[in-house]
């Protein structure tokens, strides 16, 4: 009996490890991961699609591929956008169907994308690439994730401002303010100066900003006094050095200067300066006190003042000015759009003044009279800065308008003659008169009616 029991349990122990080994070999494997993309799209691409390959496999789709899904918007037109890539893919371009894509991208492991604001030869968006977690929904940002160039205050034009570099006088300095009227009704001002920087060579400087009226000042700590200088003929801001030098009366021998737009008379930006950076890559060079053609660090003017938008709401063109304070002998005189412009002692790098900066080409173009008319819209935006003077313009208020299509009718029936300043200094062309709107080389009422059709839009 117990050697049948024994034989029953062995036989128990058998079939009991047999459901252990079975269940062991049909154990799924655990399935892949899934490769999966999103897409943070800020440059509002309004669909997202992904074309996708393997370099082994042909391309499983036709262009454009995948249409991704939106999992997120802002209500701004930011969008988050997802996709899964099929498992025989390892690259990948993303891109709205229309026009703006990517780079090709190698796929990494759930991938989230954003586009940087760079582009490269064929003009496809490069892009940042950053691992997502898997399970992770990755969220729209509150802010625009691109670089920005730094938030810069506009450098405000300092009207009757006095910025001394001193190295002679002693602190405290004062300035010494007169009208220079009749000696009975002369105003005179007497102010301390306030110190608040320092010079290129460590000097102290100050500055002072004076009411309107004055004409003539000088400097002094009550032992030391500089010469008298004459600031009736600057509307803007006056800079002034101490050589070292005293004249005969023992008074500092002054030197000074005038610039636009800030106290430091240095390298001046405008309100906008996206390219400054580039512009300087170009045409900047260290100031070599040489007073030649080079476009040096030094007392410059340079802004943006127009900017250009394609079909894609992106900035395809900048007309910059830019100008040297360096005096050249230089004349130029052109007509660019509907505007005589005449600038002598005009630094590098523009004759005009402005350039084109062609984000395509990547480069910067004198504007003229030609390339005014090479790019839609520029004759327009030239017109509205103001700079020269209008062809037609022949009363002189910087406006086109039915009072200058009547005033040269008046003119060529020699019911009136026409305005002294209405000869230009040198003619362009066959053009010698601003009146010579239809630009025949002739003023005559033939300039009146094609005044009259220009403002009807014929």
């Amino acid at each position: 009996m117990k050697k049948i029991i024994s034989i029953l349990l062995v036989v128990c122990l058998l079939l009991s490890a047999f459901p252990l080994i079975a269940s062991a070999v049909a154990a799924p494997e655990p399935p892949l991961p899934e490769k999966r993309v999103y897409f943070a799209d800020y440059n509002q691409f309004k669909d997202a699609y992904l074309y996708c390959w393997d370099y082994f496999v042909y391309p499983p789709y036709e262009w454009p591929g995948i249409k991704m899904d939106v999992i997120e918007e802002d209500g701004n037109g930011n969008v988050m956008y997802c996709a899964v890539l099929p498992e025989d893919t390892s690259s990948y371009i993303i891109s709205n169907g229309d026009g703006m894509q990517t780079v090709d991208i190698s796929y990494e492991n759930w991938d989230l994308i954003t586009l940087t604001d760079d582009r490269d030869d064929d003009y496809h968006y490069q892009v940042n690439q950053s691992p997502n977690h898997e399970g992770y929904i990755p969220k729209l940002l509150k802010d625009d994730p691109l670089p920005t160039e730094p938030v810069t205050e506009p450098v405000v034009e300092e009207k009757n401002l006095i910025v001394l570099d001193n190295m002679e006088i002693e602190d405290p300095v004062y300035i010494c303010l007169r009208t220079g009227e009749d000696a009975a009704e002369e105003t005179t001002i007497r102010a301390k100066m306030e110190l608040f920087d320092s010079g290129d060579y460590g000097e102290p400087r100050y500055r002072f900003t004076y009411p309107d009226g004055m004409k003539y000042c000088y400097f002094t700590n009550g032992k030391k006094s500089t010469q008298e200088v004459s600031i009736d003929s600057y509307s803007h801001s006056t800079h002034v050095y101490l050589p070292g030098s005293v004249d005969e009366n023992g008074l500092y021998n002054v030197y000074y200067d005038n610039w636009c737009g800030g106290i430091d008379p240095a390298f001046t930006k405008g309100p906008s300066h996206t390219l400054f950076d580039r512009f300087c890559e170009e045409y900047v060079v260290p100031d070599d006190g040489g007073f030649d053609n080079s476009f040096t660090d030094l007392y410059q003017l340079y802004d943006e003042v127009w900017e250009h938008e394609n079909s894609w709401y992106e900035v395809d063109r900048v007309l910059v000015h830019a100008e040297s304070f360096v005096q050249l002998t230089s004349i130029y005189r052109e007509l660019i759009g509907n505007r005589v412009v005449t600038r002598s002692g005009v630094g590098a790098p523009f004759d005009s003044g402005y350039g084109i900066y062609d984000v395509k080409q990547d480069r910067f173009i004198p504007l003229n009279g030609k390339t005014v008319e090479d790019y839609d819209g520029l004759k327009e935006a030239f017109d509205e800065i103001g700079e020269g003077r209008l062809l037609g313009d022949i009363d002189g208020d910087n406006t086109i308008t039915v009072l200058d299509a009547t005033m040269m009718q008046r003119c060529a029936a020699k019911i009136t003659a026409y305005p002294e300043d209405d000869e230009m200094g040198a003619p362009i062309g066959n053009i010698r008169h601003y009146s010579d709107f239809n630009r025949d080389g002739n003023r005559d009422v033939l300039d009146a009616t094609a005044i009259q059709r220009y403002l009807v839009g014929m």
